[in-house]
Order: C-alpha cells, then structure tokens, then sequence
C-alpha cells in the first residue's frame, strides 16, 4: 500500500481506537500513521500524525513525547500550504493534546480553525464539542451551554435529525448548569431525562443507524448520568457513590469527558465519609490527574473535598493550596474560588 492510502487508512483506525477508548491500539495504530505519513512527504498528513501521536502520547501519560510530537505538528501544520481536510483533523488532534496540557486559548483556537475552514460534518461537530468541552475546563459555564447546544444540532443533523445524536451534548449541558446560580433543578432534570433517552436509543438502535459505541464509552456515559442523578439529588448520594465507584472500575485508561463527573462525585462526600470509599475515589482522581495536567486544579479541590471527608484536615488544606496555584497558572477564576474556599476551611 502507498504511503498516501496507508495513512488515510491508517488514520480511520486510529480515529476507531480513540472512539472506543483502546490506549495500546491507539499507539500503536498512531506509530504507523507517523511511518506512513513519513513515506507519503504529504505536510498534511504529517501535521495529522505528529497531532494524533502527541494527542495519544499525552493521554498515555509521557508527557514529554507529547510535547516533542506537538511542536512537530505544529510546525507541519504551518508548511501547509494548500487546504487539506488531514489539516483541520490536524487541528482538532492537536486541540485536544492542548486541552489535556492546560493550554487553553491555544486549544480553543485550533478547534475553532478546524470547525470554521472544515467541509466534513464529523470534524465540525467534533471540533464543536470539543470547544464546549474547553470552556467547562476554563470554568466558563454559560459558554459551554451554548457551544454544547449548538453541536447537538449539528450531531442531530449527521444522522439524519434522530435524537440519538444528542446524547453527549445534553450530559455536558447538564453537567455546566449545575455549576451556574440560578438554574431551576427541573430544568437540568429535563436535560438528565432527554440524554437517558438519548443514550437508551442509541444503546437499542444503533446498528439500525449505522452507529457504534465502544463498552467503554457506554460506562463513561453511565457514570456521568449517575453523577448528575445523585448531585440534584443529596438522598441519594449516599447510595449513589459505591454504584459510581464499582462502574468506574470499568472505566478505560483513557476518559473523555469525565472531568466534572469526577469532581462531582467529590462533591457527594460528607464528613465522616467512608474511608474505603475516599480511598478509591481519591485513586481515581490522582490517576486523571497524572495523565491530564490542564485538570489539575478542578482535581485539587475536589481531593481537598474528598480528604476533608475522611477527617484529614491538614492534607486537604495543602490539596487546596495546591490546587489554587495550578488554578493562578491555568487563569481559571471558578477553580481558585473553590480553592481558596477549602483552604480557609
């Protein structure tokens, strides 16, 4: 096979691998991508690869390489001179290495390049979401609502205007309204409703739609819809984390869209909170937090919370005060203000 054909096939499985989560088949898929793509001496399709193997290097943990593999990309990307639709995926890889690294204006500009200039409505729809997913990430609630209901009506419109599309979107809208003052709880336990809708349709009908979701994906989706029940809920928290922390023992090495599910469930704790309980929870969140730096102050406070839960006073002030700075060095007011709350705790 050509160095051209192989990388365009070699993308399609890599872009598989990532929808369903497989690390290992994610790096190695992407190693090839770099060895096609090298063959090729297409800029584009080199920009594409040094972007998906610093993306997949990224949720791997070695930062390091991804940081290398970005600054290739990014040099790639800027010798194309010709609009190349492997360029806007290009973009959205990088986007979402940038997001994981905590650079967020510079996420939000490549998402935004590859949604504007991109003629293929998957790209869209995902440079789309991912924006959304980067104002949640800034703390910038009210945007992500918008951007969130804005691709919904894109993912709607790729399958033919069925709500099976919606799902992701109404989780995510979901998950920023409970973050804003305000918002009536019916309004937010409409959304929970449509995306349980949303997720079961799909769950039933998606060979039907020509669709496929990974068994990971589905308990990402899960989690997330459980996390959400039991915050508009307090009764049921109680019951609600040990169910969480049993799905998350299913959860991937690799979590899109996880960051508020984590901290909200967090936020479920009361003191005295089961040590066994807080133990595996704050595994969790230490493990996310490795593999995504840009987290690290949403995690911070939410293992302050989950340390004072447990009685642990002293741990959970320096968990907050570590968390304030990484908050300062991401310029993200909404998590130095909790921060900052638990330190004076």
């Amino acid at each position: 096979m050509e160095g051209v054909e192989a990388a365009h096939a070699l993308t399609l499985l890599a872009r598989l691998a990532y929808h369903e989560q497989d690390l290992p088949v994610m790096l190695v898929t992407s190693l090839r991508q770099l060895n096609a793509a090298d063959r090729a001496a297409d800029p584009a399709l080199r920009a594409e690869a040094y972007a998906n193997f610093a993306t997949i290097a990224r949720l791997a943990g070695h930062h390091r390489i991804a940081a290398r593999y970005g600054r290739l990309a990014d040099q790639a990307m800027a010798a194309v001179d010709r609009p190349a639709e492997a360029l806007h995926r290009a973009r959205l890889a990088r986007g979402i290495e940038l997001l994981h690294a905590g650079r967020f204006e510079d996420a939000r500009r490549s998402f935004a390049a590859g949604r504007t200039r991109t003629i293929d409505p998957r790209v869209a729809e995902n440079c789309a979401g991912m924006l959304a997913e980067t104002a949640m990430w800034q703390g910038d609630f009210a945007t992500a609502v918008a951007i969130y209901a804005e691709t919904e009506e894109l993912a709607v419109a790729r399958v033919g205007g069925d709500d099976i599309g919606r799902h992701w979107c109404l989780t995510g809208r979901a998950e920023a309204l409970l973050r804003l003052d305000g918002v009536p709880v019916e309004r937010i336990r409409e959304l929970l409703a449509a995306a349980r809708a949303s997720h079961e349709r799909r769950r039933t009908h998606e060979k039907e739609l020509g669709l496929r979701d990974s068994p990971a994906r589905r308990t990402i989706q899960e989690l997330r819809l459980l996390a959400i029940a039991a915050r508009l809920d307090p009764e049921r928290a109680r019951a609600a984390l040990p169910e969480a922390l049993a799905l998350a023992e299913r959860l991937p090495a690799v979590q899109p869209g996880m960051l508020e599910c984590w901290t909200g469930l967090a936020e479920l704790l009361h003191h005295p909170a089961d040590t066994g309980l807080v133990r595996r929870l704050l595994r969790h969140l230490s493990r996310y937090a490795t593999r995504n730096p840009g987290a690290a102050a949403r995690i911070g406070w939410a293992r302050a919370l989950a340390l004072s839960a447990a009685g642990r006073p002293r741990q959970a002030r320096r968990a907050a005060e570590q968390a304030m700075a990484a908050a300062v060095r991401l310029s993200v007011p909404y998590d130095r203000g909790r921060a900052e709350a638990l330190t004076r705790l």
